[in-house]
């Protein structure tokens, strides 16, 4: 499996009362890894806007399976599990120490900035996205 990983230590701000990181960032610690992804593969969203589309998120499904908690050192991995010219299927998964922590599958789609109706996504980042697509 093709994966991109990032890692990002769990501060106080990202945490509740108990010191267990709150459920809404789990989705900031996706969104940074997934932009650093993109960015990598071809996507930079100033330069993507200046050629006419944006990428979306149009869905998302998350399972959580165990806390992370305050100092902890958790990896964000994001994978290419499907694509077409339109949209793209991440897989992500936070784990601490190699135990999976919180599961997601996001759908992405790319949106004309003129119209706000889907279209294609450049050629460049297509074929990039291609070669990292889970085999």
């Amino acid at each position: 499996m093709k994966q991109y990983k990032q890692t990002i230590r769990v501060y106080i701000e990202d945490t509740d009362c108990g010191g267990i990181v709150y459920h809404a960032n789990y989705l900031k610690y996706m969104e940074r890894a997934r932009s650093d992804f993109m960015r990598e593969y071809g996507y930079e969203h100033t330069t993507a806007e200046k050629e006419g589309f944006i990428l979306v998120v149009a869905s998302l499904s998350m399972n959580f399976k165990a806390p992370a908690k305050m100092d902890d050192e958790v990896e964000v991995s994001v994978a290419v599990k499907k694509m077409t010219a339109l949209t793209v299927i991440l897989e992500q998964n936070i784990t601490r120490n190699g135990q999976l922590l919180v599961s997601a599958e996001i759908k992405i789609a790319s949106i004309a900035t003129s119209s706000g109706k889907l279209c294609r996504m450049s050629e460049t980042l297509i074929t990039n996205l291609k070669t990292k697509m889970i085999s």
